[in-house]
């Protein structure tokens, strides 16, 4: 079995089960059939995976799958958990939507891989159910159902290479993941939303803020009545230090335009006399990245 990636076992120094005796997965099953997870998606984590999730995680999911609108958009500090709880909302789904199938997308292979991956391979790894899912390099499966009940990932750079995904219930039970969606091209979006036509057909996006600009902007205005929408500035993390948020401010400045989007959750006005744009103060932040990984090969990793 492979060990935890380095960042998720960073992750889950925060991140602690819940106290008390770990529930078992015929305890986990008992309160799925009496619809207990239905009621109360945010129940999921503690009980299935042993997590404990800060407030607005627990939002994210009910809002998600409670809010009416099956689309939600989270914009949320750097290191708030966004990918984490992108993973846990493929495990929730995986299993309380019967068959499902889960597809992972962002603006580059590398980062799909290195973060929502990394954090699904530990969901993997802490699940009650861990023992009912192949692993693969860049799939997991239910065993016995492998083509029609799986999560995957891939990159979204070009529309084509989205289309065409469709639930395996009569075009139901189909969940789109998107991270950094600040960085995926209006294009891709439109492309998914014809697969979502169907009931139970859902989408959670997530991102640091960016430009007033794009599809992941326009959520949280033109069309936020569409949407579900969270905004996670620093306060509402609790895996922000103190010493970080300083440190930002010392690096950014507190009134800066990236300081506002990338601790603040905030999307920056970027104005006709703004001397260097944010989208040029990003570039200088994080290098871009273009290494895409798309290597379909079928590796299981078992205990």
């Amino acid at each position: 079995m492979k060990k935890p990636p380095r960042n998720t076992q960073e992750h889950n120094k925060a991140a602690t089960p819940e106290q008390g005796v770990r529930l078992t997965k015929l305890d986990v099953i008992q309160r799925m059939q009496a619809g207990l997870y239905v009621a109360d998606p945010a129940q999921w984590a503690p009980d299935a995976l042993g997590l404990t999730l800060d407030e607005w995680q627990k939002d994210s999911l009910r809002l998600l799958f409670k809010g009416g609108k099956n689309r939600l958009a989270v914009a949320a500090c750097h290191g708030s958990g966004k990918s984490m709880m992108s993973a846990v909302i493929t495990h929730f789904f995986l299993f309380n939507f019967v068959p499902s199938k889960v597809i992972a997308s962002g603006p580059t292979g590398k980062q799909t891989r290195s973060q929502f991956w990394s954090y699904t391979n530990d969901m993997w790894n802490r699940s009650v159910f861990k023992d009912d899912i192949f692993w693969f390099k860049t799939k997991m499966a239910i065993k016995g159902a492998e083509e029609q009940w799986n999560a995957s990932w891939l990159t979204s750079k070009e529309p084509r290479t989205i289309e065409g995904f469709h639930g395996p219930k009569e075009g139901k039970n189909l969940m789109w993941i998107i991270e950094e969606a600040k960085g995926v091209a209006d294009p891709v979006f439109e492309a998914i939303q014809g697969a979502l036509s169907h009931e139970d057909n859902y989408l959670y996006i997530s991102s640091t803020c960016g430009g007033p600009r794009g599809y992941f902007y326009r959520c949280f205005y033109d069309k936020r009545a569409l949407w579900n929408t969270q905004r996670i500035p620093y306060t509402e993390s609790s895996r922000i230090s103190p010493e970080q948020v300083q440190k930002w401010k010392d690096q950014w400045g507190e009134n800066s335009p990236i300081f506002r989007a990338r601790a603040m959750a905030e999307f920056p006005d970027e104005s006709d006399n703004v001397l260097v744009p944010l989208s040029f103060l990003e570039r200088a932040v994080v290098p871009a990245d273009d290494d895409d990984y798309e290597s379909n090969a079928r590796m299981i990793v078992q205990a």
